[in-house]
């Protein structure tokens, strides 16, 4: 094999979580269109932030705890952490090797920014920005492999894994209508094994999207999704659905001029049920006759987004 083509792959494997434009889903609106520099993420609750940036940034980023994304000018990619009190939690950073303009790698650093252990990754990238291949290792030795093909149009339409020195198979797959729409997702969790997938059905307004899976008996009540759209086509409302009931709800409060959203509001919405003690066991069962109500949950997520001019 050729020893660059070994490095690409290698180099691919370890970005696995760098991008968010391959979520199975493009309708959860987490891929992000322009330009973008610097992106803040936080979690508040009720009205603690504004969604005036300076005073996000003043009144939330300082005391909560808040994710952040450093992107380079092809839009790939560099930094991402999570920090508490700018206190860092999490923090690793992509840089791009001698090897190839397209070839990323990553590690994970401590709070002093010093390499944290000897487990790594390398990213390569397609011209366009799209991932080709990833690698992840501990110290030499290779742990998973990622390969991503796509169609004409740039859209991911299969994912194949490595793990270890097992053979390599398809565990992703994707499908498009003629106008480029997802219309069916499907998850293996191995070698030609379904585990599970959704369907998506479009109107003007609403995207219905159906999960089914291996064993034919959980379909007939598989939990399913309803995207509504503005007259834009873009995703202003969701809710999600398990046996009927509405899990979560998720609106996108705002929309900056790139049409990437910087404040949604998230309710987790509370169960009708009839609580049965068993020792130290709970079980929980629909009843028609009795049933404890479990108020909702409401918190809000907020992004301040920084484009490159």
């Amino acid at each position: 094999m050729n020893r660059s083509f070994l490095l690409l792959g290698v180099l691919n494997m370890l970005c696995v979580s760098q991008l968010l434009a391959f979520d199975p889903n493009p309708l959860e609106n987490e891929i992000l269109n322009g330009p973008v520099k610097h992106v803040y993420e936080v979690s508040v609750k009720g009205d603690l932030c504004k969604k005036d940036g300076a005073k996000l940034l003043d009144r939330c980023l300082k005391k909560q705890s808040y994710e952040e994304n450093i992107y380079d000018s092809a839009g790939i990619l560099i930094e991402n952490g999570r920090y508490n009190n700018h206190l860092t939690e999490y923090l690793q950073v992509w840089e791009p090797t001698e090897s190839s303009p397209y070839v990323f790698h990553g590690v994970q650093l401590d709070s002093r920014r010093k390499v944290l252990g000897d487990v790594h990754e390398f990213v390569a990238y397609n011209p366009n920005g799209t991932r080709l291949q990833e690698v992840h290792m501990k110290g030499t030795a290779v742990l998973i492999q990622d390969r991503y093909e796509y169609n004409a149009d740039d859209k991911l339409v299969a994912h194949y894994l490595t793990q270890g020195d097992n053979h390599e198979f398809l565990t992703e797959a994707y499908t498009y209508d003629s106008l480029g729409r997802l219309t069916e997702y499907r998850s293996f969790f191995r070698p030609d094994t379904l585990s599970f997938g959704h369907t998506f059905h479009y109107t003007d307004s609403v995207v219905t999207q159906r999960s089914f899976y291996r064993k034919a008996e959980y379909n007939d009540d598989a939990p399913y999704t309803l995207y509504f759209l503005s007259a834009e086509g873009r995703v202003i409302k969701e809710l999600q659905y398990n046996h009927g009931v509405i899990d979560l709800e998720i609106v996108y409060n705002y929309f900056d001029k790139y049409g990437n959203w910087t404040d949604k509001t998230l309710i987790f919405h509370g169960r009708d049920s009839q609580i049965l003690r068993l020792g130290d066991l709970d079980v929980v069962r629909r009843d028609a006759t009795m049933r404890i109500y479990t108020e909702a949950s409401v918190s809000r997520r907020l992004r301040l987004i920084e484009y490159r001019e």
